[in-house]
């Protein structure tokens, strides 16, 4: 009786086993650059309707400032909401930045550019400035136990673009080796 040698049984083994790894490793990575690219042009396209938005609002204000009590509460209201739209918009880019669907790099410019419209006291939507929209968004309650909040107060009152690159990485999330490599 011929003796049976297990060697190429072991070996078709490791080569499939091989195969169906770099196949999850590739499928698994793809998704995520797509996810990705998906997710930063639709932040793009939600903050450039904001800014639209801001500069409809801005214009009408310019054009035909509010004269009456009831008029300035409008504009006032009309201001908040795109203030809240563009905050949204902030915990969710946060929200994907903590759970890698949104790249490191363009998070930290969206904030710097975010820190500078917070600290620097000229940006306003319809005369209402950014502290006000700040305070009516934070007014309501499932924002100030939203897990983005901390940050964003942090974001407001940062000093320097490199003090904010320091607080966003303290925010991200674990990827085991990927996060220690990334950040190190």
């Amino acid at each position: 009786m011929a003796k049976m040698t297990w060697d190429p049984v072991v070996g078709a083994l490791i080569t499939s086993g091989t195969a169906v790894l770099v196949a999850i490793f590739v499928t698994k990575s793809f998704t995520r650059a797509t996810k990705r690219t998906e997710f930063f042009l639709d932040f793009t396209k939600r903050y450039h309707a904001v800014l639209v938005e801001k500069h409809k609002l801005d214009r009408k204000f310019k054009e035909a400032p509010p004269k009456s009590p009831a008029e300035i509460e409008l504009e006032k209201a009309d201001a908040h909401q795109i203030y809240f739209q563009m905050f949204g918009l902030i915990y969710d880019e946060f929200y994907a930045y903590q759970n890698d669907f949104l790249d490191p790099e363009a998070f930290e410019i969206w904030m710097i550019w975010q820190m500078y419209d917070a600290t620097e006291g000229k940006f306003q939507i319809g005369g209402v400035s950014y502290q006000e929209g700040w305070e009516a968004w934070f007014a309501n309650r499932a924002v100030k136990l939203h897990s983005a909040t901390p940050f964003v107060q942090q974001m407001r009152v940062c000093s320097s673009p490199e003090s904010l690159r320091s607080i966003i990485r303290t925010y991200r999330r674990g990827r085991g080796i990927k996060k220690w490599v990334r950040w190190r």
